[in-house]
């Protein structure tokens, strides 16, 4: 029981951990989630704009067609 009190004070997320001025570790957390985001539909446009979406779209539809023993 220790261990889950002491893993539970030392999160981002934590509700005392906002109140005791520790906000700027949470801001730094939102940073790097949304830096991750834009990069990840930046390289899905790129990608679509190279005409991937297609080659994607064919191999995912001959992958479900295999699972369910079609093609």
């Amino acid at each position: 029981m220790h261990y889950w009190k002491n893993y539970r004070q030392k999160t981002y997320l934590d509700r005392q951990s906002l109140s005791v001025g520790k906000g700027h570790e949470l801001w730094h957390v939102r940073k790097v989630w949304i830096l991750g985001t834009a990069l990840g539909v930046i390289f899905l446009g790129i990608g679509a704009a190279q005409g991937q979406l297609g080659v994607i779209w064919k191999k995912a539809v001959m992958i479900c067609l295999e699972c369910i023993g079609i093609g």
